[in-house]
């Protein structure tokens, strides 16, 4: 993961599927394993699921709650389970700039106050 990726709560990283294990009587020994792979400059939602084997490209923002059990191209926004394209990263950028509330304050109170006065302008 680079330094510009960032996730959030409770996001669980899958690199094994235990169902194999079903058949480890009559194939011993079987396990299952892939590596996840995230991209530059990534957003990964709460609560979200990545399977294994799964890469996710640059420029991709994953809404909170998806399952990730497929590659992810560059320049996209999924979302859903399993999650899909709902939207290009541009369109998504293009989204934010019309709906950002422009905060700089860093003290957690003055904040805060800074988020809830400009709400309710």
């Amino acid at each position: 993961m680079l330094d510009s990726t960032r996730k959030t709560n409770n996001v669980v990283f899958h690199t094994h599927d235990g169902g194999a294990g079903l058949f480890r009587e009559e194939h011993p020994g079987i396990n299952i394993f892939g590596r996840i792979i995230i991209g530059n400059n990534v957003f990964i939602g709460s609560n979200t699921i990545l399977l294994p084997g799964v890469r996710i490209g640059d420029n991709v923002v994953v809404a909170a709650g998806s399952i990730i059990s497929k590659d992810i191209p560059n320049n996209t926004v999924v979302a859903g389970v399993p999650a899909k394209k709902i939207r290009s990263f541009s369109e998504y950028k293009e989204k934010v700039l019309k709906n950002a509330i422009y905060v700089y304050e860093t003290r957690d109170i003055k904040r805060k106050e800074e988020i809830l006065k400009k709400m309710n302008k």
